[in-house]
């Protein structure tokens, strides 16, 4: 696949000859855009003759076409999003119990993105552009899984669809692509959110909640600055924080012993005056 090219690119050529009336070039045209050129002045939707035939004269283009035509296929879902995962088609061929030889065809002809899988402009731009653009609906998964197999790898995709099956390396990518997602609503919120009385407490408790996730992952805390935000709106808010002498009611023993070491704490007011 090269740039501006859609995976299927050998099919699409092959039709627009066939729609056209034109042959393929001995020159430019691989020996995958003549067969499909073949094999579509053969074809005719609804026709079972002509289907028959194409099962003969071409078998397992016409296995692959069958995947490659159905929209809900279970297969080529999979399929595709192994390959974007840089598995070999043997490994894919075992898992899906499918035929090798009819997914060396589906990849050539309707999903050669391997040769450039090292390119992650041209993923991004020629198949995961949805994904980057936040426009993935829940009733299309498959860019999804696609993205999830590119920048997660294998054992990462299989998680989404396996129950039970979750590797270390697969928590480790989802923590990550977590975390970027927090990072990047703060980002563009710093741009957008306007802090106000009624939203201020939501904001500070979005910041302290990325510390505790921080600290529990033992992650090195970044994006000093937004913390600094944090601690100018708490003063702009006038809203300070003293250890406090307010003990637990003796009368709640049980709630003493779930507590323990629970320091006494005082909250003081905006106009100082300590609360019990």
């Amino acid at each position: 696949m090269k740039q501006n090219q859609t995976p299927d690119w050998r099919w699409l050529r092959a039709r627009r000859l066939a729609d056209n009336g034109l042959t393929p070039s001995r020159t430019r045209d691989d020996r995958f855009v003549r067969e499909a050129w073949q094999f579509l002045k053969k074809l005719r939707k609804l026709d079972i003759k002509a289907e028959e035939r194409l099962a003969i004269d071409h078998p397992v283009l016409f296995d692959a076409f069958k995947i490659y035509d159905d929209a809900q296929s279970g297969i080529k879902w999979v399929f595709e999003a192994g390959v974007i995962a840089g598995q070999p088609v043997d490994a894919l061929s075992a898992y899906l119990r499918a035929d090798a030889a009819t997914l060396t065809m589906y990849e050539n002809m309707f999903f050669d993105v391997r040769d450039a899988l090292e390119n992650r402009g041209c993923i991004i731009a020629n198949i995961l552009m949805p994904l980057m653009t936040s426009s993935v609906s829940a009733r299309d998964p498959d860019v999804f899984w696609k993205g999830i197999a590119y920048f997660g790898g294998w054992e990462a995709v299989k998680s989404s669809w396996e129950v039970g099956h979750v590797t270390q390396e697969a928590v480790d990518f989802f923590d990550r692509a977590i975390r970027q997602k927090i990072m990047k609503n703060a980002y563009d919120a710093l741009h957008t959110a306007q802090v106000n009385s009624f939203n201020a407490k939501d904001h500070v408790a979005a910041v302290l909640e990325q510390r505790r996730l921080d600290y529990e992952s033992n992650t090195p805390t970044s994006g000093g600055a937004v913390y600094d935000q944090l601690g100018q709106l708490l003063t702009a808010l006038q809203i300070g924080m003293i250890p406090s002498q307010q003990v637990l009611p003796q009368e709640e023993p049980r709630l003493q012993s779930l507590l323990p070491g629970v320091r006494d704490v005082t909250a003081e007011t905006v106009d100082g005056k300590s609360g019990a």
